[in-house]
């Protein structure tokens, strides 16, 4: 066996010591959110509703940076899943606490009456969100930012059956719609 000389047990030790302060760079608290997006149907009105719960095991104060929300749609007869983008909202810049719920609400109605013509032939409704958090740097601003994004799901609160695909509409469902954006 090779006897070790002090400059490889140096680079040993030294390449140890990055390590070890390294992993102790990486490691203290952590903001953590769960965020859940509930999309409902009021009338003429597609509602996104983003439920935004602090589930930080630490001590690190979650906020709320940046929020923004597609409402979208798939087209009866067009395969697959390729939703169009109807309208969107969002703020950045924001320092939300959390626990926060916050509501998108867009209209179905062509600003002339009836339904937005693109939505003839819709055949499901639903909202892309995203929500940027970190954790309150103690400073004035938020540090270590992440993004979750997801789609509609179902609302724990409610009986009502929302699949992550949104909220299906029936040829029915359109034209009641169009009746109801109809002055």
């Amino acid at each position: 066996m090779k006897a070790r000389t002090p400059v490889s047990v140096a680079l040993v030790a030294l390449v140890l010591l990055i390590t070890v302060a390294g992993a102790a760079q990486a490691k203290g608290p952590r903001a953590s959110v769960k965020v859940v997006t509930v999309c409902s149907l009021d009338g003429t009105d597609l509602n996104v509703e983003l439920r935004v719960r602090d589930v930080t095991s630490g001590n690190a104060t979650p906020l709320v940076s940046a929020w923004n929300v597609d409402a979208s749609y798939l087209e009866r007869g067009v395969p697959g899943n390729q939703y169009q983008t109807l309208a969107s909202a969002g703020e950045s810049g924001l320092q939300l606490a959390v626990p926060v719920t916050i509501l998108s609400s867009f209209s179905l109605c062509a600003e002339s009456g009836g339904i937005r013509p693109e939505l003839d032939d819709a055949r499901t409704l639903n909202g892309l969100s995203s929500v940027t958090y970190g954790k309150d740097d103690g400073a004035g601003g938020v540090a270590d930012e992440r993004t979750v994004s997801n789609r509609c799901s179902d609302d724990p609160e409610t009986e009502d059956v929302i699949e992550p695909n949104g909220i299906p509409l029936s040829v029915a469902d359109v034209a009641a719609i169009d009746a109801a954006c109809t002055p």
